[in-house]
Parts: C-alpha cells; structure tokens; sequence
C-alpha cells in the first residue's frame, strides 16, 4: 500500500517498477481530510442523471448516477480498481508491451480497448469509444502527470476524475465505490472481509515468536544495480506483512519516515548488510539475477533458508492483489515453518535498534532523548496502555483509571496484550507514588495522557527520561494519531505506528463515506454528574470521535470551554446541548448506576424541551461503548467504527432511512 505522501522520486520509482470520575482520558484525533472525501455538496447543482463527486483536487466533477463506459487513462491506479468492482470499463491505457500482467493476471480485459500509452493517451482513440466517464491517478491534489492540453482534451469528451490511490486499500477503493455507485457490480465488503480473514490466518502462522522476527527485502535496481529501500507500507507485501505486526529492519523504517517519504533510492549494494534480519524477502520480479549475488547470499537470513522470493506482479492498490499477495505469502509463510529468530541477534546487530536511536522526541517540558529501545516501560497515562500493545510493547505497569482494580486491560485490547500481566499503579490524579514507580526500575516512564505538571515532571525524570505530552494540546488532549506516533518514535518503530494511524484513518473514512447523513451535523456530546450537565469538546477525545466521523461541535461551545477540554453548564444553559445529534456519556459513573442516571436524564423537563430530544435524536451510551469513548485509542476507536456505528446511525439515520 502506498499511503503516505511519496517523494517525486519514490513516486517516480514506483511508476517504473509498478508499482487513541478520574482525570479525563486523551483526546484523540483530528483525521486529516482525505482528498476524496465526499463533503457536502449541496452548492454544487448537477443536471439529471449526474451527480457530484470530489475528486482529488477538492472540487466537485458532476458524474453519471450510473456510469455506462468507462475509460481508464493509468491501468494500475485506476483501470485495476475499476475492474476490481466490476465497473463498465470500455478502455484503458497501456504500457509500451501492452496490457501489463499486473492487469491480465486478475481482469478478463477482452473486449477492453487499448487507448495509447499512460500518460500519452489516443485522444481519437477515446473519443470513439464514446465515454460517459474518464478516471485518472491523481497524487497531492493534482492530475498526475498529464499536460494541460491532454486534460482540457478529456473533459471535453466527458467528466474526468482523478483519485489518489497512494494510500489505503481501504480509503482508495471506499472511494472507487463511491464514484461507480450502482455501476458497481462486485461486493467491496466481500473482498474486504477476505482480505482482512488472510492476515488474521498470517498472523496465525507465524505464531508467538512473529514479535521477535525482524524482517527486511531486497530489491537490486535493474537500472543502476543499487539497493532500493522502501518503506514498511510502501508496497503490497510490505503492508501486509506490516498489518500482520512485522518489525522490520531500521534503514527501511527510516525509509518510511515522513522525511523520506517511503522510498530511499540509490543504495550502495556493498551496505547490503543493513539488511541483515531473520526472515529476508527478495524481489526478483526484474532482476532475477540477485539471488547469485555473493553479497546477498551472505545475508543471515540467505544461508538459513529464511527467505521468501517475490516472482509474482503485486502492483496495484485494489483488493484482488491485496487477496492474491496475502495468498502467495501465507502460503510461503506456511512452508517455511518455524522461523529461527536469533539469526541477527547470533550476528550482533539488534535490528530493533539501530538506525532508529538515538532519538529526541520533544514534549511540553522540553525534550528527551532515547540511546536505545526501552524494555522496561512504566505507563502512567490513563490510557497509554492501548498503544503500547498495539505497537508490541510489554510495559510492566500501567496505571489504573476505573473499572476493575487489579486489571487495567479492557476488552478491546485483549488480542494484543495476550497474556501480558502488569503491575496496576493506583495512582489517582495528582498522587503519584514516585516509590512505587522507582522500584519498577524503568528506563522509560509513558506520560502523555497522565496530566503531569513540571514539578512532576522534574521528579520523574529523576527517575528515568519521561515521554510527556506536545504543548500544541490541553493537557489529557493528545491526539490518539499524535500519541501513537509519539509512542512509534519511542519504540523505534515509527513506521509501523505510521501504519497503524493510517490504517485507522481509513477506516475512519469509510465510515463517513457509508454515513453522508453524519457530515456536517451538529452534535453536542454530553454528561451529568455532580448535579450539574456538561459537555466535551473538540479537544477532547470524546467529542473527536463523532467530529471524526463528520459531525461538527458547534464553535460556541468550544468557545465557552476556552483551554479547557470540557465544560459544565448551568441549567440556563441546558440549551446548549440542542444540537442536531445528543449523545449522553459516563453514565455508568453515577453513583447509582447507568440506569438511574439515564432515568434521571429523561425525566428531566429541561432536557425533554430540547428540540433534539423531541426529535428522537439522542443517544445513550451503553457501559462497554461509554469504556471505549472514554479511552479514545487506536484500539478502542477500532471497537467503536465496527461496533457502535451502527447505533448512532439508528438514532441519527440518513434521510429516508
């Protein structure tokens, strides 16, 4: 998957070779906008038949309801994905030796004609094919790659969109679904699910010790005979390997670092052995030569039997060669049985080291930085514990917020923390034991989501170098996507956090894709306690999950909070909830349970005035949902997208629906 933001050079070489009571919990995301999200698009008036779609550029193409012949100007970055729902395509641009096998390798394409060269397309060609639609790569809200002239000739024909495919399988194809609409003719959540059940079968084979696995590829240039080092999701088997929870060697985390944009090009093959590992993967698809390489056949991994060859064209972000790549490497995976994890160790280079230290990581106290991976991490943030598992780390305490007092793991984080038995630090805000902490002997405390003031910050940090909060947030504020980056950092597995954040986005986007109705509605997402009502806002996590999901808080009640993440109102102010959507949280922290306070709440003559309330459009939170909103964390968001979803779309359905 190519997701991140490639360089012009990365982007160029894949063109080539083809390519988350007490203290309040951390506020989580702001997602990036995608470029295909589909916004609100009332100001934008098609005629009959056509209907508007926002495309790569962040304007409006009015396209066909149902699009009837289809010319596709990339054959991988827009036929492929066409073809992948079995959208109505008639032509599609080739390649010097025609179709590639990329294309013929999962697509019938008799009968699809052949409309000059990407980038160079037959304009005649096209215009006697008669298309009631043109697609097109895009990259960085442009048109990739095509003269003004070529672009002005195809609108002429007919409307032309470009969509991004350098990002998720799922964000890239959630779009494609979008733009054919009823044209579509295959199930994208069929291929989905397919998908998703082979990297759990992945995982399944690789077993306990897949954590302890570092893991590299080769790729020779069949230009200039150098190494290419691309990053954890920057091609197909890559990411696979990544969503399966692959450590991968640090010269190509460093590849998949923003800096660097997910390719590093031009590499000496003489620095061959930064890609010493335990399991090698080599890509022979164009130089087939490489595995006679002495250089290569000296890696650790060559002389075990540790490799997997890559033979098979994997180019294209769409779910047939997702599908198909998953297949071929579990079924290597499979028959190279158990994998001896020791080979880089026996060799001396601890590949989760590395490159990736030292590193300094900035927070609002000022900085720390990091020699080498820390083993033995203390997470006082309330939450913390949620990305250190999702991103492989063990920590031996975390620190206990509410529920059960002697485990701190809810039941969204299970998978990942496996049989994982920390130390609970019951710690309430403000009463750090710093004893406690100090014979836990860490040489990393985690402190973003913990709420800690200077003086706390200086005493700790006598302790071992404290990971705190950025300054840009509220304290409890951190971002769910900046508090796995941060924690990625720590780890030195940025990539790989890189990935999970992304991975999450998509989803994120697809919901909102699914869900028109939410975007651009108001919500206000409350609570009672103490006598008094209240609301989170737009900093908080709470309140960014629904923004997340294209509802907006209303400016006014992010104003009359200021700096702070939440606020209490007077009953005067009740109206303030009124929003297009009511959502009730923490109730379960009544003092008499979620029952009573939910009765108390309906019962409430000042709350069933209220508009929304009248309407039907307010939610209350179930115990395990309200757990998960409480966390906000790349674990608990992906419980809440697959699970509760589905509730507030009942309470706040499309129109019609």
């Amino acid at each position: 998957m190519l997701y991140r933001k490639l360089s012009i050079l990365a982007l160029l070489a894949v063109m080539l070779i083809g390519v988350a009571c007490a203290p309040q919990p951390p506020a989580e995301p702001a997602v990036d906008e995608p470029a295909e999200e589909q916004a609100d698009n009332a100001t934008t008036t098609c005629e009959a038949g056509f209907r508007p779609f926002v495309d790569v550029t962040g304007e409006p193409v009015c396209v066909p309801d149902a699009a009837e012949r289809i010319v596709a100007i990339h054959d991988i970055n827009a036929g492929a994905q066409i073809l992948s729902l079995g959208g109505p395509l008639v032509g599609m641009a080739s390649r010097d030796a025609g179709f590639r096998d990329d294309i013929t390798r999962y697509f019938d394409i008799e009968g699809i004609t052949d409309v000059g060269l990407v980038y160079e397309p037959n304009i005649e060609r096209i215009l006697e094919l008669e298309p009631d639609l043109i697609v097109h790569e895009g990259f960085e809200g442009q048109v990739s790659f095509l003269d003004e002239s070529v672009v002005t000739a195809l609108r002429d024909i007919a409307p032309l969109v470009a969509i991004d495919t350098f990002r998720p399988v799922e964000a890239v194809m959630a779009d494609y679904q979008a733009l054919l609409g009823d044209a579509a003719t295959v199930s994208l959540d069929d291929q989905q699910a397919e998908f998703e059940a082979l990297v759990a079968d992945i995982e399944a084979v690789l077993g306990d010790e897949w954590p302890n696995t570092t893991v590299s590829l080769v790729d020779v240039s069949a230009g200039d005979g150098n190494l290419q080092i691309w990053g954890p999701t920057a091609l197909v088997p890559l990411d696979i390997l990544t969503r399966a929870g692959a450590t991968w060697v640090p010269i190509m985390e460093e590849a998949g670092s923003a800096e660097n944009g997910g390719y590093i090009g031009g590499v000496s093959l003489e620095r061959i052995d930064e890609l010493e590992a335990d399991l090698t993967l080599v890509d022979v698809r164009f130089t087939p030569e490489t595995v006679d390489n002495p250089l290569y056949q000296q890696l650790p991994a060559v002389e075990a039997g540790q490799v997997i060859l890559l033979d098979e064209p994997y180019s294209g972000t769409h779910y047939p060669n997702y599908i198909a790549t998953a297949e071929i490497l579990l079924d290597d995976l499979t028959a190279l049985g158990d994998i001896d994890t020791e080979l880089v160790a026996e060799a001396g280079e601890p590949a989760a080291q590395g490159d990736a230290y030292p590193v300094t990581i900035e927070h609002k106290f000022g900085s720390i930085t990091l020699e080498q991976r820390p083993e033995r991490i203390v997470s006082i943030g309330y939450t913390e514990q949620d990305p250190l598992y999702a991103l492989g780390a063990d920590p031996v305490a975390v620190r206990y917020w509410y529920g059960d007092p002697d485990d701190a793991i809810f039941p969204w984080a299970e998978d990942e923390a496996g049989d994982a038995d920390p130390v609970v630090l019951n710690m309430p805000y403000g009463n750090l034991n710093y004893e406690a902490i100090l014979a836990l002997e860490p040489d990393l405390i985690s402190a973003i989501g913990s709420g800690i003031t200077q003086e706390e910050y200086e005493t700790l940090s006598q302790i071992a170098p404290v990971l705190a909060q950025s300054g840009e947030y509220v304290d409890f504020g951190s971002p769910w996507q900046v508090t796995t980056r941060t924690i990625g950092r720590a780890l030195g597995i940025e990539a790989q956090a890189e990935a999970l954040v992304a991975d999450l986005e998509a989803q994120f986007e697809e919901v909102r894709e699914q869900n028109p109705q939410f975007q651009d509605a108001t919500v206000a997402v409350a609570y009672y306690g103490r006598g008094t009502y209240g609301y989170y806002t737009a900093q908080d996590g709470r309140g960014r999950f629904f923004t997340d999901l294209g509802f907006v808080v209303p400016d006014r009640l992010n104003e009359i909070a200021g700096e702070s993440f939440y606020a209490d109102i007077s009953e005067e102010r009740v109206e303030l909830l009124d929003q297009d959507l009511l959502v009730f949280l923490g109730l379960q922290f009544g003092e008499d349970g979620s029952e009573a306070v939910r009765e108390f709440i309906e019962d409430d003559p000042l709350i069933q005035q209220l508009d929304t309330v009248q309407d039907g459009q307010v939610l209350y939170v179930a115990d395990t949902y309200d757990d998960a909103l409480q966390f906000t964390t790349v674990l608990s968001l992906e419980f809440l997208l697959e699970n509760f979803v589905p509730e507030i779309a009942g309470v706040f359905p499309a129109q019609g629906g």
